[in-house]
Formats: C-alpha cells, sequence, structure tokens
C-alpha cells in the first residue's frame, strides 16, 4: 500500500530461527512459555538449493532475493 516492501525493512521485536528437525518441537514449547513467545510457530524449512521461496497465501511461489544496500532507517 505505501510501496515498501516488509522484507526489506528493519523489523524489531522478531526472530527468525534455524534450528534442527529434532529439536522444533522443544523450542516452540520453550518460546510460548514467555508471552512475547506465545505465537511462535513453524514458517519454513530449508530443502536442498541455492533460493529462498516464499509460498504465497493464494499458492505461488516468490523468489526472495537478497536485500540491496541498507534497509530503510529507522522512524522512532
Amino acid at each position: 500500500m505505501l510501496g515498501i516492501d516488509p522484507l526489506e525493512v528493519a523489523n524489531e521485536g522478531k526472530v527468525v530461527m534455524g534450528v534442527p528437525p529434532a529439536y522444533v518441537n522443544d523450542i516452540l514449547s520453550a518460546l510460548r512459555l514467555h508471552r512475547y513467545g506465545q505465537d511462535a510457530a513453524v514458517v519454513g524449512r530449508v530443502t536442498p538449493g541455492a533460493h529462498v521461496v516464499m509460498e504465497t497465501t493464494i499458492g505461488g511461489e516468490r523468489y526472495i532475493e537478497p536485500p540491496m544496500g541498507d534497509p530503510v532507517p529507522r522512524v522512532c
């Protein structure tokens, strides 16, 4: 709506963790014990290849390119 790609801007208070599949349930359980982690969820998986592909809500796919330059400055 504003012409800003949410994948390209700074976002405080979020974390993306890469963890071994064997530990996923234990880590989610631990995160969900804290009030800020109640919505913790698995949002992807690592597969062989060289690209990041996002599945869209309508069933399509979008290749995610590495960010170019610095992220948009913070507005605090």
